[in-house]
């Protein structure tokens, strides 16, 4: 068992505990009157490892969910198929407001494949399943379910319907862009579609990657959050993709030791609260040092955040980090016109992304501030003429500004107007075949 097949398994029992306890699904209410939820780690329940149920093995509980009408929660496996078929459980769960007891199941289910086949293993199935997240569709009594596929079989990621009875009832339709491709492209393996939700209209959900696109950006390292895991809206009757958010990972907290060990960072559920607003669960693994637990609460509309409260359990069993979670950017579009890569624009809250690529930027050129930068309060945060460094990004991270960042940033051997007209006279003054098409 991998290690980030472990620590889903802890996530798992954490997250049930903290968000089912804590956190439900409720109507819209007006920015003044919403709360941020209160969250209380109430504990937390396993099971043994490489349990046996009827014949199959119980590991890698990568998804959740509960019916309230018939008290039930449904736990999918990630399971490849390598020890049984792609399944899910059922389970009864008892549940205080002190108290998690030990998940007591019902039965196991085997998800069919759309020909009403089951998935077999990598080595004997071209289309093998890697199951991540599951909601319960209480109107229908089906569910719906992800799989991150397989980048090294080039087997797509899909978002798929089920009954009950694991047999299939449709696939939706996703965007290009999730396409598994070869080499460095597309999605990263074991790190695409990991966290669904249903908004409580029932009529809309949100898609989560796990991580960032090749295209997006690099994978969180112990210095930098990387590039950020998109957030999807579909309409879920027809499929269409409504738009998309750009949500910024955290840094991995610690180094792995030994410094050359397994370390990663992730978003492995998320939880609609209403129309607009998420809980985001980050989860880290660092090899030699444990795990780091942080759930965030995200408003998708304007790319703000407010901090949920961390929790904490003994350190050989999970490291809870208190630190804010980052929306980044929101971009629209109709019909089928692609969603185009996160870039930086016009900010007043320093987006961690764009802010993180002038900083590397400034490691090669020499960036300057070009007048001084202030918060909204007036709390001067950097000089005028002072180049840019590492500081200026945990700086300005969690701050508002008053003026937009790129509007008080000049690079020294950049293009300005007087260099501009320069090159432009010598080329009209050149040889070269065009220039004589542009001479007065």
């Amino acid at each position: 068992m991998t290690p980030n097949t472990l620590f889903r398994n802890l996530a798992l029992s954490l997250a049930a505990s903290a968000l089912l306890s804590a956190c439900t699904t409720a109507p819209m209410l007006p920015d003044t009157e919403f709360k941020p939820p209160k969250l209380t780690l109430i504990g937390h329940a396993s099971l043994p490892h490489r349990m046996d149920y009827k014949g199959t093995v119980v590991g890698g509980l990568s998804g959740i969910d509960y019916d309230a009408a018939s008290g039930t929660y449904y736990l999918l496996s990630d399971d490849r198929s390598d020890h049984s078929p792609s399944r899910f459980y059922t389970a009864t769960i008892a549940l205080t407001t002190n108290r998690i007891d030990t998940p007591q199941l019902q039965s196991v289910t085997m998800l069919k494949k759309p020909d009403g086949r089951l998935f077999g293993d990598r080595k004997t199935d071209l289309h093998v399943a890697d199951p991540e997240g599951i909601r319960y569709l209480p109107a229908t009594k089906t569910f719906i379910w992800t799989s991150e596929g397989d980048k090294a079989r080039l087997v797509q990621p899909f978002l798929r319907e089920a009954r009950l009875d694991g047999s299939h009832v449709r696939e939706l339709p996703l965007l290009d862009m999730f396409n598994m491709q070869k080499g460095n492209a597309g999605p990263r393996d074991n790190l695409a579609f990991e966290g669904v939700t249903l908004n409580p209209d029932g009529k809309t959900l949100w898609l989560g990657m796990e991580a960032a696109r090749y295209e997006d950006g690099e994978d969180p390292s112990v210095t930098s959050g990387g590039g950020p895991a998109r957030l999807t809206l579909m309409d879920l009757a027809s499929g269409t993709s409504l738009k998309q958010v750009a949500y910024m990972l955290d840094k991995i907290p610690q180094a792995p030791v030994p410094a050359t060990g397994f370390a990663d960072n992730g978003v492995p559920e998320i939880l609609a609260l209403d129309a607009h607003r998420l809980l985001v669960l980050e989860r880290a693994y660092m090899q030699g040092v444990g795990n780091s637990l942080r759930l965030y609460l995200v408003d998708t509309r304007s790319g703000s955040f407010r901090e949920c409260r961390s929790y904490e359990t003994p350190a050989a069993t999970c490291r809870a980090a208190a630190r804010v979670g980052r929306a980044g950017t929101e971009r629209r579009w109709s019909g089928s016109a692609c969603f185009m890569p996160v870039a930086a624009s016009p900010f007043k809250s320093a987006n961690p992304y764009a802010l993180d690529t002038i900083v590397r930027a400034s490691e090669s050129r020499r960036i300057m501030a070009s007048q001084d930068i202030f918060d909204e309060r007036g709390v001067k945060l950097w000089a005028k003429d002072q180049p840019i460094s590492r500081s200026l990004h945990e700086r300005l991270l969690e701050r508002k500004l008053r003026r937009p960042l790129e509007s008080c940033l000049r690079a020294v051997d950049g293009i300005n107007s007087v260099r501009l007209r320069q090159a432009f006279e010598e080329f009209v003054d050149s040889s070269h075949p065009l220039a004589a098409m542009v001479r007065p």
